[in-house]
């Protein structure tokens, strides 16, 4: 059930259209985005999906409609949500059913973000935002929460009961959807569109990057060709560590090197080799961005427990799109498995 509430719980960042937008600004009115962490404002009644919210069954529980969840992609044009950054969410509403309460979470659903990013914790997506709620009557709150990662273009809030989160929090089971009409509160929703963020530069880099900033714990698994295990490996994304480093993702002529140091719960016998790529619909799903990919990471065995250190530098040779990851592999042999690496503090 766990699987499904983190699946949910991708209060939906999305992107919704920009035509959207609450207002016009005019072109000499744009200003420099504030390089520190912000707050951003939002009230459920300026959602760019309109004033009401419907729900929805999804197996034995329900969640909001994508139309009609609280989207605010029209506001966020000019700064995007950072990680570190408050997200304050004000509402006002009157729903048609008693409801023991809502939980929800925020997510980006644009290509970029491979259309479903959860940028807030599992922890805030299994918080109540509100109630109990009585059928005709106005119930009103503030939901805070701080940005996990990124918000990649979209911004969406997601609702959801009679799900697992809600059976944790002893919530009676409701089994029929309500809809919820939201009204003002006097909160002034954020709007960065007028707002321009630095520069990413244009010319090519050399850059170092630390794949633990984007994952701790790398799972090396399984993978089979012909129901025979020939590999064991990870694809992580790390489009994160472009944005927060350089602002951009690669382009022809970067020089990336992609380091982790850390412990392995298993002896490892084979080198460990590695590929920088692009899985998103804007390359049919697959694309190697390094001239020289599938080069050596970790050339020496490798000792449980004992810190070992991988790293190796790509030459991108074709521009990613919307996306970036990399994917670290090692053959399999007598007595390979799988292993977890854990990153050195």
């Amino acid at each position: 059930m766990k699987k499904i509430v983190t699946a949910i719980c991708m209060l939906a960042l999305v992107a919704g259209s920009l035509s959207a937008k609450p207002k016009d600004k005019k072109k000499d009115a744009k200003k420099d985005a504030p390089s520190g962490p912000m707050t951003y404002v939002l009230d459920f009644a300026d959602s760019n999906a309109g004033k009401k919210t419907t729900f929805e069954k999804n197996n034995d529980y329900y969640q909001s409609t994508k139309k009609d969840s609280p989207d605010f992609s029209g506001y966020i044009i000019g700064r995007l949500p950072k990680k570190g950054d408050t997200v304050e969410l004000h509402f006002k509403g009157v729903s048609d059913i008693d409801l023991p309460g809502i939980m929800g979470c925020v997510m980006d659903d644009s290509p970029k973000a491979n259309y479903w990013l959860n940028v807030i914790s599992q922890k805030d997506c299994d918080t109540p935002i509100y109630g109990p709620i009585k059928a005709g009557e106005v119930f009103e709150g503030t939901y805070t929460f701080t940005l996990t990662t990124n918000v990649r273009k979209n911004l969406r809030f997601m609702m959801f009961y009679d799900h697992g989160g809600a059976k944790s929090a002893g919530w009676e089971k409701v089994g029929k959807a309500p809809t919820i009409k939201w009204q003002k509160t006097d909160a002034v929703t954020t709007d960065t569109s007028d707002m321009v963020e630095k520069k990413a530069p244009s010319t090519p880099v050399e850059i170092s990057l630390n794949l633990a900033d984007s994952a701790k714990m790398i799972e090396m698994q399984a993978e089979t060709e012909n129901g025979k295990i020939n590999a064991y490996g990870a694809a992580i994304s790390i489009i994160d560590l472009f944005e927060n480093s350089i602002g951009r993702l690669p382009i022809v002529g970067d020089k990336v090197t992609i380091t982790f140091e850390g412990t392995s719960n298993r002896d490892i016998e084979t080198p460990i080799r590695a590929a920088l790529y692009e899985s998103t619909p804007a390359v049919n799903w697959w694309a190697e961005l390094a001239s020289n990919n599938w080069i050596e990471w970790h050339s020496e065995p490798i000792k449980a427990g004992e810190v070992f250190k991988g790293s190796c530098t790509f030459e991108v040779n074709k521009a990613a799109i919307d996306g970036v990851g990399v994917r670290i592999y090692y053959d399999s042999y007598d007595g390979a498995g799988a292993a977890t690496f854990i990153y050195k503090k």
